[in-house]
């Protein structure tokens, strides 16, 4: 009937399936794949009457990447719904090595599993990906595209792009391209950087559709794409709007640190390759630090080795800050060097009130050097 040169309406069709099913007591499923590609009213109402005549030695199956347009939220109070997302389709450690060891039977360290299985995120796909990519290969090169998974892998990229971004309107692909840049993000951070007014409504339709998108814990809604995903963007973006990359890095720094978020704000100004600006918003992220003792020093100091002695140069605070992260980190003797060097600096410049209070700053420091300095040679 459905190859009928006259074709009956479809709702007559489902009812003579099920009625073709109901004389059979043989118990079977129908796997419907890609649901998420039907938009025909008429299909969708076919699909829905066959959910709510099927025979009861009938399952249906159906796999789609967004919410499909049918009754899901009655049919699971009523217990008729099993319902599996993108955390229960994730393959844990465990599952990830049944794959590797049992099923693809490769000659692997469990912790070069383990770490694939991190890298992936659980995503079979990428998981079978790189078990293709492993077979074959001698122990060197094994451990060497273990070692680079991202650039050694590049079907991973293509099968994302085909199926994930390709098919997606220009709206949405922009959205993504200019989102990317962000390791977290939520409507408000989305629609400036984006600079796209409607940045929550297309969210909520990524996170809807399930396109490598999960919801953050915690108050607000804050989002984060799959990191295999988000590097694909990235590096779509700079392949093709290279120019574009720092701009939106340079507004993400500004809504980070207007909202509070000095670690992300400075993290996209350095992000943006203007040094100049990338010091200022260190400068500012420090100062604005209560009390020295609160001060992750790690971070400041991974934030100072990325500036350029030019762009550290003119900013005494930073040069203040660089003699105690010196300090405190074992490297006393270049604090010395440091803080004598920006002593000089303040001394022939013109006397304001932030630079006497520097001035005070490096006194009390020197102090303190020459004291525990001194300590030092005495136990010596």
């Amino acid at each position: 009937m459905v190859r009928a040169p006259s074709q009956p309406p479809a709702r007559q069709l489902i009812a003579l399936l099920i009625n073709e099913i109901a004389e059979s007591t043989r118990p079977f499923v129908l796997i419907v794949d890609d649901y998420h590609v039907i938009t025909s009213e008429e299909v969708q109402d076919a699909v829905q009457q066959l959910l709510q005549l099927m025979p009861a030695n009938m399952s249906l199956i159906l796999t789609s990447r967004r919410e499909p347009a049918l009754p899901t939220l009655r049919m699971n109070a009523r217990g008729e719904l099993v319902e599996l997302g993108a955390l229960d389709l994730s393959f844990t450690a465990e599952e990830a090595r049944e794959f590797f060891f049992e099923r693809q039977q490769l000659d692997l360290q469990r912790s070069e599993v383990d770490a694939i299985q991190r890298w992936a995120e659980g995503w079979p796909v990428a998981l079978r990906l790189v078990a293709g990519a492993l077979r074959g290969r001698s122990q060197e090169r094994v451990q060497a595209l273990l070692e680079a998974l991202t650039d050694n892998v590049p079907s991973v990229s293509d099968y994302l792009w085909d199926e994930a971004i390709g098919s997606q309107s220009t709206e949405r692909s922009t959205f993504l391209l200019r989102s990317a840049i962000l390791r977290q993000f939520n409507p408000d951070v989305a629609g400036v950087v984006t600079e796209m007014p409607n940045a929550e409504e297309l969210l909520n339709g990524l996170y809807r559709d399930n396109l490598f998108i999960a919801r953050l814990y915690g108050p607000g809604s804050w989002y984060r794409y799959h990191h295999l995903f988000a590097e694909l963007l990235r590096a779509r973006l700079q392949e093709t709007q290279p120019e574009l990359v720092p701009v939106l890095h340079r507004r993400a720094a500004d809504w980070h640190e207007q909202a509070g978020f000095a670690t992300e704000a400075v993290h996209h100004a350095l992000a943006t390759r203007d040094m100049a600006f990338a010091a200022e918003s260190i400068e500012r992220a420090i100062l604005r630090t209560a009390t020295w003792s609160r001060v992750d020093t790690a971070l400041i100091q991974s934030w100072l080795n990325a500036l350029p002695a030019e762009a550290v140069e003119p900013r005494p605070w930073l040069r203040l800050f660089l003699s105690r992260i010196q300090y405190v980190s074992g490297q006393r003797e270049l604090a010395g060097q440091t803080l004598q060097s920006l002593e000089k600096w303040l001394q022939d410049h013109p006397t304001t009130p932030e630079a006497k209070r520097l001035l005070n700053l490096t006194v009390v420091d020197r102090a303190s050097y020459d004291v525990v300095l001194g300590l030092s040679l005495i136990h010596i």
